[in-house]
């Protein structure tokens, strides 16, 4: 697998960045909403995946914390990548 585009560390749970990168990224509009986001569990890790498994966010315990691991499989346009590496930054 290809490296993450970046990595977070948060004291929130996997379950509340999880929850709030869902939320995000369901309901922002940047190029069209986006139906296709949705949460796997798999586990040790819990993923939120977008634009038709595209672009996701691994969820991992750390602690009482989290880890958040950003990836993306295609070049997306600044826009874009600022738009939803920007919702998992806020969240984590």
């Amino acid at each position: 697998m290809k490296s993450a585009a970046f990595s977070e560390t948060s004291n929130r749970s996997v379950e509340q960045v999880s929850e709030c990168i869902y939320r995000g990224w369901s309901s922002t509009e940047v190029i069209e909403k986006d139906p296709s986001t949705h949460i796997e569990h798999a586990n040790e890790r819990l993923t939120v995946y977008a634009w038709q498994d595209s672009m996701f966010a691994d969820l991992y315990r750390r602690g009482k914390g989290s880890e958040v691991r950003f990836y993306k499989t295609f070049n997306m346009g600044p826009e874009v990548l600022a738009d939803r590496s920007g919702i998992v930054k806020r969240c984590a």
